[in-house]
């Protein structure tokens, strides 16, 4: 798209700070969506909304899970590199990429 659209220049694109999401990666995160459980969705949507990295306790607290059912939907979600882990001093968090969170906004609108 840089490519095609503003000759490869990299430098031009990063001045609108804004991520795009071209056809084949919503194609690609569609394929990956359609997989996923309510469960999982419900999680990935909710780590979306959400600024900065949360703790287990914190996404708990926002959504009606057993710490069971959250333990095997983060192990899930986190095989298929749709969450990331981040460690901070004794803290372990967790947190979707931007890309994802993109992703999901565009969801919602539709």
């Amino acid at each position: 798209m840089i490519q095609e659209i503003l000759n490869g220049k990299v430098r031009d694109y990063l001045a609108y700070n804004s991520l795009f999401l071209g056809d084949e990666i919503i194609t690609k995160l569609e394929r990956h969506f359609q997989r996923l459980s309510l469960l999982e969705k419900q999680v990935i949507s909710q780590l979306s909304q959400i600024d900065k990295p949360v703790t287990v306790t914190e996404i708990l607290e926002k959504l009606p899970l057993s710490p069971q059912e959250l333990f095997q939907t983060i192990q899930s979600l986190g095989r298929r590199s749709l969450i990331e882990k981040i460690t901070q001093e004794e803290l372990t968090l967790f947190t979707v990429s931007p890309v994802i969170i993109e992703y999901v906004k565009m969801l919602d609108k539709n």
